[in-house]
């Protein structure tokens, strides 16, 4: 039943099944906690099927998928993989354009860590990630781009999951023009996504095209949580959106039920942008479903490094019902802030004495070199 609707089910009953072992949702967490009428050796999973993994290290011809002997390329896995199958893809750069024409899962081992990349020359209109199936679920991975006027994840009559995943478009190569979409949706279907970070560091002089990071065309609803759009140069014709809806028919527009909350927007012209039939309905989503329009205050844009520092505003800032790996609330976007993270500068308090007249903190600061102050109130 995973198809990226199942918070919206009244009821679920799958009890009475001696055979079924294993139910496919979108949430296995939160299946579990809200859907109870089921046998006791029946559990939930985003992951019911086998898994394929994938190597920097594998081999297509002598591998056969396993995890001591994985394949080379994620296309390659695609093929070999059945239905609700898992492709696990390892840590590295993989430069491939991959088509997605069954229903799988395909998850990175790191957001971070792992990466599928396109490099292509301007104007090729390339797809990194094509769907061509009904449900597919992308999560724990980073999708990039040096190039313009591309897709990251391009989906036709299809639902599509997104979960923990940087969309990266990166400066532009030759100065191109710099229009895009990371993420476009068209046909039918639905998109749910849910703790990712569009970043876009374009800087090209020549920009004359607006960016949108997430355009759905024809589709029947998108969901939008706990993420975070940020353009580091805006374009140089205005029109960067976050999210853009338009729908279609015998003459006809319609609205595409669209939802937004807990995101943070920093850099774009709008928030959300759609057509009515008369008029551009351009909205504003500052302050609305606990969404924000401030800076992420990322470790180093420079360099590509996009985790949260310790004061950003994201963090924290995600849905309260969820908890991130350190226990803490969870933090907008796919790349938590994380204690004890060397990358970023994290002030922890290791100790405390109290005296009669004193109080003595043992404050531990891993990197300060993005610290200028440190303020301590009593």
């Amino acid at each position: 039943v995973r198809n990226g609707n199942n918070t919206n089910f009244t009821t679920f009953d799958a009890t009475g099944n001696s055979n079924l072992n294993c139910i496919s949702v979108d949430d296995a967490t939160w299946a579990t906690n809200n859907w109870t009428d089921i046998d006791s050796h029946t559990s939930f999973s985003d992951d019911c099927g086998s898994k394929i993994y994938v190597s920097k290290t594998g081999n297509n011809s002598t591998g056969d998928g396993s995890s001591n002997n994985p394949y080379l390329t994620v296309q390659y896995a695609i093929d070999q993989a059945s239905t609700n199958d898992s492709i696990i893809v390892g840590v590295g750069t993989f430069e491939e354009q991959v088509t997605i024409n069954k229903k799988v899962n395909l998850k990175g081992e790191s957001t971070s860590g792992t990466k599928m990349f396109i490099d292509v020359n301007n104007y090729q209109n390339q797809k990194l990630v094509w769907v061509r199936s009904d449900t597919v679920s992308i999560s724990n991975m980073t999708l990039s781009s040096n190039s313009d006027y591309n897709y990251l994840l391009y989906a036709d009559t299809s639902i599509i999951n997104a979960i923990n995943v940087v969309f990266e478009q990166l400066d532009s190569i030759g100065g191109g023009m710099g229009g895009n979409n990371s993420v476009y949706l068209y046909g039918g279907g639905s998109a749910e996504i849910d703790y990712c970070s569009f970043i876009n560091t374009c800087s090209s002089t020549y920009q004359g095209m607006d960016y949108t990071a997430v355009n759905i065309n024809n589709a029947d609803s998108v969901s939008i949580t706990n993420s975070i759009f940020y353009i580091k140069n805006q374009y140089a014709y205005s029109g960067d959106k976050a999210l853009y809806t338009n729908s279609y028919d015998n003459g006809t527009y319609s609205v595409i039920p669209h939802y937004m909350s807990h995101n943070l927007f920093w850099g774009y012209d709008y928030h959300s942008q759609y057509y009515d039939g008369s008029n551009t309905v351009n909205q504003d989503y500052d302050g609305v479903n606990n969404c924000i329009e401030q800076d992420p205050s990322l470790v180093d844009v420079a360099n590509n490094n996009f985790n949260l520092l310790w004061y950003s505003p994201a963090v924290d800032a995600g849905n309260p019902s969820n908890l991130d790996a350190d226990g803490s609330a969870s933090d907008m976007g796919a790349l938590p802030f994380t204690k004890n993270n060397p990358e970023v500068s994290s002030p922890m308090i290791n100790g405390v004495a109290v005296n009669p007249t004193s109080v003595i903190l043992d404050i531990q600061i891993t990197n300060d070199n993005d610290i200028a102050s440190l303020h301590i109130y009593r």
